[in-house]
Order: C-alpha cells, then sequence, then structure tokens
C-alpha cells in the first residue's frame, strides 16, 4: 500500500542555503510543495511535502542535523518530531508511528528519530 502513511516536511519559506539534505523515508512524493507569495494566506497552498512509505514501521531519518525543538503530538497531525538547524531552518516530520528522541536532544543529519505509522488525521 503505497499511501499508507505519509510523512509531511514543514519547511519555512525563504531557505537561504539548505543544500540537499538527507531523504527522511524511501518513498514517492504524494503531493508537492506550493505558496504563492504573492497570495502568502490563500487557500490551497501546501507548505510541506507529502512522502508516501512503504510499510508501517520502517525508521524515519532526520533531514538536517540540530536540536530537536518539538516532540511529541499535534492534534491534526499526530506524532511529530521538530528539527531546528543551526543555519535557523526547522523542519517538521508529521504522522509518525513513534518518536524516538526527546525535545533538547541534538540529532545528526541521517539519525533515527522515529518510525513511519498512522498517526493523525
Amino acid at each position: 500500500m503505497r499511501r499508507l502513511a505519509p510523512v509531511v516536511l514543514l519547511l519555512v519559506l525563504w531557505v537561504p542555503a539548505a543544500g540537499a539534505w538527507t531523504w527522511p523515508v524511501s518513498g514517492p512524493v504524494l503531493q508537492g510543495f506550493t505558496f504563492d507569495p504573492a497570495h502568502p494566506y490563500a487557500g490551497g497552498q501546501h507548505r510541506g511535502i507529502d512522502i508516501g512509505a512503504d510499510a508501517a514501521g520502517l525508521p524515519v531519518f532526520a533531514p538536517a542535523a540540530g536540536v530537536v525543538s518539538f516532540a511529541g503530538t499535534v492534534p491534526s497531525s499526530g506524532k511529530s518530531v521538530t528539527i531546528d538547524t543551526p543555519d535557523g531552518l526547522a523542519v517538521t516530520l508529521t504522522h509518525l508511528g513513534s518518536i524516538s528522541v526527546a525535545r533538547g536532544a541534538s540529532v545528526a543529519e541521517g539519525a533515527v528519530v522515529g518510525s513511519v505509522g498512522p498517526s493523525g488525521t
């Protein structure tokens, strides 16, 4: 089942030097990032990337090194982890099956931060 549990990356709007980050989970892009700077509050924009995973329980990797600023549950996004990078960017991984890091932890790029799973709506 290709659309078992999307992992969503919520990115900041201005990315000065993000470079290439590690892909958090293997799978197809289900929905890409959309943003209209002329109408930043217009409906229908998707400020993240949905990635379909092949199976629940697979590891989810930190796309970039940084410090975990949030590790917990968000009402519509389920189990989530936010990593603040040294460059001032933040990445949030949502709809996780489990979380394996705690708030305040330093993580290396590619470190396991959780697993794929169906949480949130």
